[in-house]
């Protein structure tokens, strides 16, 4: 997610509320937390990417269940 968040930032999460197209959220894949910004969601699944194309990790879509919060605070 560089250059917008960077290694040891801090995010202020809320896990309420509407996620849309654009929201940064963090999310629980294999006991670690990730942060990615929401491309499009269909039905229960969102479609998340990095920011920084060239070093992000293509991913597989992110079941809502998942989603620890959205970001609304950086640190």
């Amino acid at each position: 997610m560089m250059p917008v968040f960077r290694p040891g930032d801090h995010v202020l999460t809320f896990n309420w509320g509407r996620i849309d197209p654009g929201d940064v959220v963090v999310f629980n894949l294999e006991g670690k937390n990730l942060i990615k910004r929401v491309d499009k969601i269909v039905d229960n699944c969102l479609y998340i990417s990095g920011d920084n194309k060239k070093q992000s990790s293509k991913m597989e879509p992110v079941k809502k269940d998942q989603i620890v919060g959205k970001v609304i605070l950086k640190y």
